[in-house]
């Protein structure tokens, strides 16, 4: 006697599943065509993957002046002391008597005003990030970014002043004349100097002296860094043979002396600035010089037209 095996009967060969498809077969099931997905080549995900390396190293080559820690810090804290929202523009001002024309700038979405007693920082919707007190009679400010120089024109104190740090007052060598800052913090100053006309001196994020240039024809009345400070377009006047004549020299720190000296004729150089784009503007009170850091240029003058703007 054959003993009947209990349990399920598995479909083992092609007989069965023939049998078990055909039509009236209560166990029949229906064939599911298997998808099958495209796969890209491993090359392609290799292009790609340097492809997306090669986008991140340009972010952060083009972003390197702003990527130190401090720079990150100030981001951080500026975002976190700017939460909330101001009652709007026009805002009042408490920070002073007065303020000079030049030392109120708009940067980096903040409105930066230095007044005869104090720096103030307000966000975009006139929210009150910074208000820090300085001491010099004559304030001149500079504003790159969250960075704020500040300078006694005529006397030898300076500071910088940031969102997230306070600045620390510094000891100029001798009275300043002209000022600037860079987006990493570096400060150029022209100052006074025995047995020259004018000395400029490049300081470091540190406070530390790493560049000096003494100029023996010129003094110096303007000075414009650029983003990274390793370079820097300086404007002097001199009087020669009766009539005055200004200078705008390019310098690379790279270099001991400048790279390129251009001379304008009967042209006060009243403002002078260095563009992120490597342009630097020079505007005069008879022409605007547009400035290559290779040394060219392209005079636009006013003809017979007055300049009616203030330096």
């Amino acid at each position: 006697m054959t003993r009947k095996t209990r349990g399920k009967r598995f479909v083992d060969d092609e007989s069965d599943l023939e049998e078990l498809g055909h039509e009236g077969n209560p166990n029949a099931r229906e064939r599911r065509e298997r998808v099958v997905f495209p796969q890209m080549p491993r090359w392609l995900y290799r292009v790609i993957l340097i492809l997306l390396i090669s986008v991140a190293g340009l972010l952060v080559w083009f972003n390197r002046d702003n990527l130190s820690p401090q720079n990150i810090g100030g981001w951080i804290q500026s975002k976190v002391v700017g939460m909330g929202m101001g009652d709007g523009y026009p805002a009042a001002l408490d920070n002073g008597r007065n303020v000079a024309p030049g030392n109120f700038f708009a940067a980096d979405k903040n409105v930066a005003v230095v007044s005869d007693t104090s720096v103030t920082v307000l966000n975009s919707t006139a929210k009150e990030l910074v208000r820090r007190q300085h001491s010099f009679s004559n304030p001149v400010a500079k504003v790159w970014g969250q960075r704020v120089l500040v300078y006694n024109l005529g006397g030898t104190g300076y500071q910088v002043e940031s969102i997230s740090k306070a600045g620390e007052r510094r000891i100029a060598d001798a009275e300043i004349l002209a000022g600037a800052i860079a987006g990493n913090g570096r400060v150029a100053l022209a100052t006074e100097s025995q047995g020259y006309y004018s000395r400029m001196t490049v300081y470091g994020e540190n406070g530390k002296a790493f560049y000096t240039y003494d100029f023996s024809e010129y003094y110096i009345t303007h000075i414009a860094l650029n983003r990274s400070g390793t370079r820097a377009a300086v404007a002097g006047v001199a009087a020669k043979n009766g009539a005055m004549v200004s200078v705008v020299y390019l310098f690379d720190f790279g270099s001991p002396k400048p790279v390129s000296q251009l001379v304008y004729q009967d042209n006060l150089v009243l403002s002078l600035d260095y563009g992120q784009n490597g342009v630097i503007v020079a505007v005069g009170d008879q022409l605007t010089s547009i400035i290559s850091e290779n040394g060219g240029k392209t005079d636009y003058s006013y003809g017979s037209q007055s300049y009616l703007g203030s330096a």
